[in-house]
């Protein structure tokens, strides 16, 4: 944890927890997707954007919003621009899709994410450039 995410532990240990709990979930469900948990490919996007559809479930998207700004705050240029983008659809998908249904189960919050990405709703760098997931 950066500095910015202890601040936020300290005085939201509830919210920390949960945090916690959604990467966990973002990692685990990335793994199954994609055999790994890359830098700047497909399976990133989907870990960041599965991250956050998973917090806002748990938290609501204006705390994960918080959150996980807080996490990219010493990151910097297109790499930072790639994870806010997929942050940003994640929250999107978890407050609108997730919200609407309550059924919903993480498994499919994962196959609605991993759709969206293959669809090229998300970003990745290739050539040091910020493209469409698409694949």
């Amino acid at each position: 944890m950066n500095a910015k995410e202890v601040a936020l532990a300290k005085n939201h240990p509830f919210e920390a927890t949960q945090f916690y709990g959604s990467s966990q979930v973002a990692i685990n469900y990335t793994k199954t997707k994609f055999g790994r948990n890359g830098f700047q490919d497909a399976s990133d996007a989907f870990r960041h954007a599965m991250w956050n559809g998973n917090l806002t479930q748990r938290i609501g998207a204006s705390r994960a919003k918080v959150w996980t700004d807080a996490h990219e705050a010493y990151s910097s240029g297109i790499d930072k621009q790639m994870d806010l983008h997929n942050n940003q659809l994640g929250r999107t998908i978890g407050k609108n899709y997730g919200s609407t249904n309550p059924g919903i189960n993480v498994k499919n919050m994962a196959d609605k994410i991993y759709s969206e990405i293959k669809a090229g709703k998300g970003k990745v760098i290739k050539n040091n450039k910020l493209v469409s997931s698409k694949f």
